[in-house]
């Protein structure tokens, strides 16, 4: 389920727009944070989808380097 999720949202991928958001992030981050540049409307999509994980793959997801993961 969890490379699922992952691969979903990495599907919406815009290496330019991550660029261009990263100055916006309002809390400053570990400095090894990533962006995909993933918009919000395709992240609200696959929340709502897969609103009903197991604790254990959220938890994975949580700790995911990539900002939109988490």
């Amino acid at each position: 389920m969890y490379n699922k999720i992952v691969e979903e949202i990495k599907s919406f991928a815009n290496p330019k727009y991550a660029e261009w958001f990263k100055p916006f992030l309002s809390v400053k981050t570990e400095k090894d944070d990533k962006l995909y540049g993933v918009k919000v409307a395709p992240l609200r999509k696959i929340a709502k989808q897969y609103q009903n994980i197991d604790d254990k793959t959220l938890l994975k997801l949580l700790h995911n380097e990539y900002h939109e993961v988490r």
